[in-house]
């Protein structure tokens, strides 16, 4: 696993769940975004300090943005899908 201090990692439900502790480990902060805010929260606070969450419908592109721009203003730049922007 790369060094990813100064990185963020964005994922959606419960997948965001899935990649959040690795990225943590290394240094990455997270961004848990989730339509139903409670499971997000549960992802959240299982990233402790480097964790945020932001509601986020995946169909809806404008959410992306906001969530994706959210990312990068609170960790740096984004990783969304797995892709660096």
């Amino acid at each position: 696993m790369p060094e990813f201090h100064g990185r963020s990692a964005v994922g959606p439900g419960g997948i965001g769940a899935a990649i959040a502790h690795p990225p943590v480990e290394s240094g990455a902060g997270v961004v848990a975004a989730d339509l139903l805010d409670a499971e997000g929260a549960a992802t959240a606070e299982s990233g402790g300090a480097t964790a945020i969450l932001r509601h986020l419908d995946v169909t809806d592109e404008h959410h992306w943005r906001q969530v994706l721009d959210d990312a990068e203003a609170n960790f740096g730049p984004a990783e969304a899908h797995g892709t660096w922007r």
